[in-house]
């Protein structure tokens, strides 16, 4: 990335090397929950360690960096499971009713309101 011209203070800043693991690896520090430039620090983050697997990795392995982890876990949990079709018909389903609705009037089925 630095080949690149690419600014990795941000990265170095918050990431530091695990020399402990089995594999060297470099791991997220803590980090202070009120921190206001977490936000954006996170931001510019994604975007670099996002592209730099793209660079460096087939696109199928860079794959997961580049989706979010909801996506992920509904690709394996639902579209790339070959056994959806039998867990659907063997697996409970369950609505619930009459759940009040703040500020409204009558009772509403929940599944309205859950997908």
């Amino acid at each position: 990335m630095e080949a690149d011209g690419a600014d990795t203070k941000t990265l170095r800043d918050y990431f530091r090397l695990d020399l402990n693991g089995v594999a060297t690896s470099y791991v997220l520090r803590a980090n202070d929950a009120d921190d206001p430039q977490w936000s954006s620090h996170f931001e510019v983050m994604q975007k670099q360690l996002r592209d730099a697997a793209v660079k460096a990795l087939t696109s199928h392995d860079a794959e997961k960096y580049r989706i979010s982890v909801t996506e992920a876990e509904i690709r394996s949990g639902i579209i790339d499971n070959k056994a959806r079709m039998k867990q659907v018909a063997t697996s409970a389903h369950f609505h619930r009713f009459n759940v009040y609705v703040e500020n409204f009037q009558s009772y509403v089925p929940l599944h309205l309101y859950v997908c």
